[in-house]
């Protein structure tokens, strides 16, 4: 592969902008996501917890009618639980959104092009996609990422387990304020 010397002009950047290719970091915007949402969860989590022990304790009492537990109303079961979930989840998903954006915004200007959004029958060939799928270059990528799950696993596993009895010790009994 040829190395290049010199720098690209401004015309052949505005027609890589154009063509929708500008460089951006995945990697940024991947561990601002996961602050994000690290924060979202320590602010929003008792409210999510709140909202999953009332879903559940909603289920628990609605189950053990009969009538609930029919066609009908499994239907409806499934919805309450999915408000309560989705109550409970819609801040920290929020937080996360609104990062990404945030952070692919200050790497890439939101100028958005049309001919990038045009659909490109090209694209839609599966089987390019499948040899773009199993590339050297996805493997590398998803060695890097393998070793980047497995980097923030250690972090939680080495954060967590000297804490492991207080844990278990914590969800083992009921709050009192809630019987």
């Amino acid at each position: 592969m040829a190395e290049k010397t010199e720098k690209a002009t401004p015309k052949k950047r505005d027609e890589a902008f154009a063509k929708g290719q500008v460089a951006k970091s995945m990697d940024l915007n991947g561990a601002v996501v996961l602050m994000a949402a690290l924060l979202a969860l320590s602010a929003f989590g008792p409210r999510m917890l709140d909202e999953m022990e009332t879903a559940m304790l909603t289920v628990i009492q609605l189950v053990s009618r009969p009538e609930v537990v029919d066609q009908k109303g499994i239907g409806s079961l499934f919805m309450l639980v999915g408000k309560h979930v989705a109550l409970g989840a819609l801040p920290v998903v929020a937080v996360c959104m609104l990062a990404g954006f945030i952070v692919n915004v200050a790497q890439v200007k939101l100028r958005i092009k049309r001919k990038v959004l045009k659909p490109d029958p090209k694209r839609l060939n599966p089987i390019s996609g499948f040899k773009q799928l199993f590339s050297p270059n996805s493997l590398v990528e998803l060695a890097k990422n393998l070793v980047k799950i497995g980097l923030v696993g250690a972090i939680v596993a080495a954060t967590l387990l000297p804490k492991l009895d207080e844990l278990a010790a914590q969800s083992s009994c009921l709050r009192p304020e809630k019987r």
